[in-house]
């Protein structure tokens, strides 16, 4: 009877301690241990060094998952490109799919929009993660894959650490290229130059030709104020006065004649504005009066097609009277009386006698 007690109670407590770490678990993991997920995968081309598995995923500072995986890409798939290989198990909330859509397609209409993945290495310590965000996709474009993947890929870009040491690789490689004792050289021949172009400059001079420029300028400013306190500044200024009065006199006295000559130009454009209304309206009736003077042009070719033998005939009867009134009057110039008197009749026959 003892024993079976004792077996109870190891039993009892066995279970006690099961369901309490298996409460512990739960709680302390943020109740993410029942909880599902979906599997993405990335490839890096840099050392990840510090990245476990089990290590946070973020967005922005938020945990949206944890490292599953870490591998090489060549173990997965056929290929020879030496990518390591990360898949993480992502929350189903962190990237939400849209209404008929697949995790998978939901995954990739963001990758499109810019998502990203880097690794972010965490103070001191030497820990990693990977932080998920959104960066332009034509600077950022994604590793060149010749595999399919099996699960939905988001494409990564370099670390910070990465790119500043990509960054001070390039520095040290054009420092190296620099040659840095002939620049010295150069430097020292410059200042050698320098100072004996110093030497040789001659200060003194340069300083009494500039006393004497001042001198010269001080004579010209003292000149120029007597001019302008002299009594024939004072004239001329008077002169000016007296030149800007009449101006405003001439430009008063001339406001009426220019009033006249406005209201004159604006009738003068009414007339014209008038006489432009009629000439319109003339060209306007234009085209008529012309179809009328075609028609008259076209009756009267035809009645001079259909008299033209009549009208030949008169044309003949004036040419023979014209003859014979140049006969007439050649006539009247060699015989003046023969026009008034006409000619005499003929003498009569005289009979001959036997």
């Amino acid at each position: 009877m003892d024993d079976r007690t004792n077996y109870f109670k190891i039993g009892l407590f066995i279970i006690s301690a099961t369901v309490l770490a298996t409460l512990t678990i739960t709680i302390l993991g943020g109740g993410t241990v029942f909880q599902k997920t979906m599997t993405v995968e990335t490839y890096f081309e840099e050392s990840v060094q510090g990245l476990d598995a089990g290590s946070p995923v973020n967005f922005r500072g938020v945990k949206i998952g944890k490292i599953a995986e870490i591998s090489l890409a060549r173990r997965e798939y056929a290929t020879e490109a030496n990518y390591v290989l990360v898949r993480m198990a992502l929350y189903p909330d962190a990237f939400p799919a849209k209404t008929g859509e697949s995790a998978g397609e939901g995954v990739a209409a963001e990758v499109k929009k810019g998502l990203r993945c880097r690794l972010t290495i965490l103070g001191l310590t030497g820990t990693a993660r990977l932080e998920a965000d959104y960066l332009p996709p034509e600077s950022h474009p994604p590793l060149k894959i010749d595999w399919q993947p099996h699960y939905p890929y988001i494409p990564s870009v370099s670390s910070t650490i990465t790119r500043l040491n990509e960054a001070l690789d390039r520095i040290m490689r054009a420092l190296e290229k620099i040659n840095i004792p002939a620049m010295a050289a150069t430097f020292e021949n410059a200042l050698g130059l320098l100072s004996k172009a110093s030497e040789e400059f001659d200060l003194k001079g340069v300083r009494g030709e500039t006393e004497l420029l001042l001198a010269e300028l001080r004579n010209t400013n003292g000149r120029l104020n007597e001019i302008l306190r002299g009594k024939e500044m004072e004239s001329i200024l008077r002169n000016g006065s007296a030149m800007v009065t009449a101006g405003r006199s001439i430009v008063e006295d001339s406001k009426m004649p220019l009033q006249k000559f406005q209201t004159a130009l604006l009738d003068t454009s009414e007339s014209i504005d008038g006489l432009a209304k009629k000439l319109t309206a003339v060209s306007e009736g234009l085209p008529e009066n012309l179809a009328g003077l075609q028609r008259t042009l076209r009756r009267l070719d035809a009645f001079l097609v259909n008299q033209q033998q009549e009208i030949e005939g008169i044309l003949s009867n004036i040419r023979v009277i014209s003859e014979n009134f140049k006969e007439v009057s050649e006539n009247a110039k060699q015989y003046p009386s023969q026009l008034i008197f006409g000619t005499p009749p003929p003498p009569p026959k005289r009979e001959s006698t036997p």
